[in-house]
């Protein structure tokens, strides 16, 4: 039976191309193009494999999954998904029980074994299939890291300072299918383990990622809608994020700058131990902690008085001044913000009187006093 098969192997790969031509466009430019002869030796390659397999189960495949590996790989390069190429391979599978029955019809072959013969058939074009899905997997684990190596290019490209032309901005994501927004958030991501990965975001997202340990981040064009935040938070598993301020591209870097350190003020408990911190709702925080050695050598020169008191009296007094300084208001009022006795609270504003004397009336020194005990956590 097989000999038969195999003296109609030309006329059967022959068929099958003429078929494939006709009836799935997407290869007319491969069989009509410089690819004839390759798209042949393919057919019949994977014909003689099949009728060597119906003879020897243990019949050599690596020629024949070679090639089957390398059409999977084609199909992801050209953007398409594998039912183009799983169509074809159907198409063949009749194209080729279509001969068997014509066999039979002749008396060449007999009765007996037919049935076998079409399971036959319908496993080795599964077995093809899932072959070739092999290759189109590796093409795309491929693909998908030089995209993700692209982008990650293009977001680090978007944060240099000073910033690139708008032209190369421009001709960079192009090449890539994004276009450069007129605004952007960047978001810090704390990722100090290296858990994260970049995979973990779909690249049909229009935000740009490097989750790499140090540097996590993430671009998102425009503003960042809460429900962007909250499929984030999914995706990463719940990191704990900084949202930076919305600003131009050119000043992608600066927004970054903030999410990072907002990021490491609330590690470092200077802000509440959020899911999700945001810059714009923390910008007098930020502004009060950039610069931790001019703020604290304010706090030192302004705080000074208080060294002079035992350190248990120390937090109470500094508690005192605080709310005087933000509400001005009578010992009874002040009393029901510290939940003290009235008595208690008058007791310590003399004692803040002596210490700080009018610096507390005068509206410099009093502003000063303001931050100093904002930079201590009071």
């Amino acid at each position: 039976m097989t000999d038969l098969l195999k003296a109609r192997l030309g006329n059967l790969a022959e068929e099958i191309i003429r078929e494939i031509r006709q009836a799935i466009p997407e290869y007319a430019w491969a069989i009509d193009g410089g690819r004839a002869t390759g798209t042949r030796l393919a057919v019949e390659q994977a014909i003689a494999t099949y009728l060597d397999q119906l003879t020897d189960p243990g019949a050599d495949t690596r020629l024949r999954d070679a090639m089957c590996r390398r059409l999977g790989r084609g199909e992801a390069y050209q953007g398409r998904s594998l039912d183009v190429l799983q169509s074809a391979y159907r198409l063949a599978g009749r194209i080729a029980w279509r001969q068997v029955m014509a066999l039979r019809a002749e008396g060449k072959l007999p009765a007996e074994g037919i049935a076998e013969l079409a399971d036959a058939l319908m496993e080795y074009v599964d077995e093809i299939t899932a072959v070739s899905q092999w290759g189109y997997n590796e093409a795309q684990l491929r693909l998908r890291g030089t995209r993700l190596t692209a982008r990650r290019r293009l977001l680090h490209l978007l944060l240099e300072r000073p910033a690139p032309s708008a032209e190369t901005m421009a001709g960079e994501a192009r090449a890539l299918g994004w276009t450069v927004p007129n605004e952007v958030t960047l978001i810090a991501v704390h990722n100090p383990d290296g858990m994260l990965r970049d995979e973990q975001v779909p690249l049909d997202e229009p935000v740009l990622v490097d989750l790499r340990p140090g540097a996590s981040m993430i671009l998102v064009p425009g503003q960042v809608h809460p429900d962007t935040v909250r499929w984030l938070g999914r995706v990463l598993h719940g990191a704990q994020l900084a949202v930076g301020a919305t600003v131009p591209p050119s000043a992608a870097w600066a927004s970054l700058r903030w999410a990072n350190r907002a990021l490491q003020l609330v590690r470092d408990g200077a802000l509440p131990d959020r899911a999700v911190t945001w810059v714009d709702e923390n910008l007098a925080a930020l502004w009060l902690h950039a610069d931790p050695l001019l703020t604290g050598r304010l706090a030192d020169r302004r705080l000074a008085p208080l060294l002079s008191v035992p350190v248990a009296q120390r937090e109470k007094l500094a508690e005192t001044l605080l709310a005087w300084l933000q509400t001005h208001g009578s010992a009874p009022e002040l009393s029901v913000v510290l939940a003290v006795h009235p008595q208690t609270v008058r007791h310590r504003l003399r004692r803040l009187k002596q210490l700080f004397g009018a610096a507390v009336y005068e509206p410099q020194a009093a502003f000063e006093l303001l931050i100093a005990l904002r930079a201590r956590g009071v």
